[in-house]
């Protein structure tokens, strides 16, 4: 039985390296973002900023290479949402007409991936600061770059903190509870 777990321990090293060569030989940066004070760490040069939003609260890089943009931001709960009902905003708002092919929703978070036409997104969504604050970032890519932007995802997502200082909301108050306007039913 050792002999068989040592194979199978090796034979899961090698599929795993199979999968991220181009990932591991990427050097990683960390963007922490000074107004929100969230973090992401991504593979560099592989993706590079390319602007950020005048109020300092987004990000967009791009990777020419794989024709992929990664997106980070933070927003403002003004609305109130909770993980469920931003969700359910964000599934039919930014990704209407995908097939939604992953979804999982924590009790301050959620995650989102989905496929239309060759083009694959992921999103990873946290709230913070008493859910005053929703920290993402997504991932925008051709299905034939899954094999290099995948693993990198993975990473990113294990790097990513969310807004930490819940001055800069410039909220005095915590949000209203679920209902407000914008949201869906």
């Amino acid at each position: 039985m050792h002999r068989h777990a040592s194979a199978g321990i090796l034979g899961f090293v090698a599929f795993l390296t199979s999968l991220t060569p181009a990932v591991a030989q990427q050097s990683w940066q960390v963007h922490n973002n000074p107004r929100y004070g969230f973090s992401l760490a991504y593979p560099s040069p592989l993706f590079a900023l390319e602007t950020t939003s005048e109020q300092g609260d987004g990000h967009i890089f791009n990777a020419p290479s794989q024709n992929a943009r990664l997106l980070a931001g933070v927003i403002v709960n003004q609305d109130g949402y909770t993980p469920a009902s931003y969700f359910n905003f964000v599934a039919s708002k930014s990704y209407a007409g995908y097939r939604v092919t992953y979804r999982k929703i924590g009790p301050s978070w959620f995650a989102i991936s989905g496929e239309k036409d060759g083009t694959v997104f992921y999103e990873k969504v946290q709230f913070s600061c008493n859910s005053t604050l929703i920290t993402s970032f997504a991932v925008i890519y051709p299905a034939a770059s899954q094999r290099v932007i995948n693993p990198a995802i993975e990473r990113m997502e294990n790097s990513f903190r969310s807004a930490r200082k819940c001055s800069a909301a410039n909220v005095s108050a915590p949000p209203a509870l679920p209902g407000g306007s914008r949201k869906p039913g």
